[in-house]
C-alpha cells in the first residue's frame, strides 16, 4: 500500500516515479536475480559439504526463490522519513526540497518494486519450479535426517519419562495409559529402554528409576513382535 502510494503520488502534477523508472526497476530486478545466482554458486563448493550437503537443484531453487527487498523496504522507509524531516528545515530551498523528495520516492519505488516483483513473479512460479527440479519428493538424505530426528525425539521423551518415575509419587503410574497419549513412547523396544536408562544414570548416578511397571509393557511388546 505504501509502495503504491509512492509510485502514484504527484507533486505539482509531476510524478516522480516515471516511465524510465519502470525500465530501471525491471533491470534492477533481473540484476538482483543474477547476483543471487552468482553468490549461491560461488559458495556452492562449501555449502555442498556442510551438514547434509546441498545439491545443484537445491542451489538453483535457493537462488530463484526468496523475497528480495524486505530489508531494503525498511531502510528506504527510514531514508524517506529522514529526508522529509530534513527538508522541512527553513534553510532548504523549494528546489532542493523537490529534489530530495524525488530521490527519496525513486529509491523507495525501486526497492518496493523489487519486493513486489519477487512476490508476483517468483512466488507463483516457485511451486512449478520445485516440481520441475524434483525437490517435492524427499531425497534419501532428507529421509535419513527425519529418521534420526525421530529416534532422537523418542530417546529424549523416554529419558524424560524415566526421570519422572524416579520419584515415588509416579511409581504406580500405568505406562499403558501414558503411551496411549504420548505417541513417541509407543512401541518402545527393550534396547531403546536400556540405552535411555544408561544415559539417564550417567547424568544422575545417585538416582535409580522404578521400571517395574514399564517393563511389563516392554516385555509384552517384545513377545508380540
Amino acid at each position: 500500500a505504501v509502495w503504491g502510494g509512492v509510485i502514484s503520488s504527484t507533486d505539482d502534477n509531476v510524478n516522480y516515479f516515471g516511465g524510465w523508472d519502470w525500465i530501471y526497476l525491471l533491470f534492477l530486478f533481473l540484476l538482483l536475480v543474477l547476483i543471487r545466482f552468482a553468490l549461491v554458486f560461488t559458495f556452492f563448493p562449501i555449502t555442498s559439504k556442510l551438514g547434509v550437503g546441498q545439491s545443484i537443484r537445491e542451489a538453483v531453487f535457493m537462488s530463484y526463490g526468496g523475497l528480495r527487498g524486505a530489508v531494503g523496504i525498511a531502510l528506504a522507509l527510514l531514508l524517506s522519513a529522514e529526508v522529509f524531516k530534513y527538508s522541512e528545515s527553513e534553510t532548504v530551498t523549494d528546489e532542493k526540497k523537490r529534489q530530495y523528495h524525488e530521490f527519496a520516492d525513486k529509491a523507495f519505488g525501486l526497492v518496493g518494486g523489487v519486493a513486489f516483483l519477487s512476490l508476483v513473479v517468483n512466488g507463483p512460479t516457485s511451486g512449478p519450479l520445485l516440481k520441475r527440479l524434483g525437490l517435492v519428493t524427499p531425497t534419501v538424505t532428507r529421509s535419513n535426517v527425519v529418521l534420526h530426528y525421530e529416534e532422537h525425539m523418542r530417546q529424549s521423551v523416554l529419558i524424560a519419562y524415566i526421570e519422572l518415575i524416579t520419584e515415588k509419587r509416579f511409581h504406580n503410574v500405568d505406562f499403558g495409559i501414558v503411551r496411549e497419549h504420548v505417541s513417541p513412547l509407543q512401541n518402545i523396544s527393550e534396547e531403546e529402554l536400556t540405552v535411555a536408562v544408561e544415559r539417564y544414570q550417567r547424568r544422575n548416578p545417585d538416582r535409580s528409576p522404578n521400571l517395574d511397571n514399564l517393563m511389563r509393557y516392554i516385555s509384552s511388546s517384545s513377545k508380540e513382535d
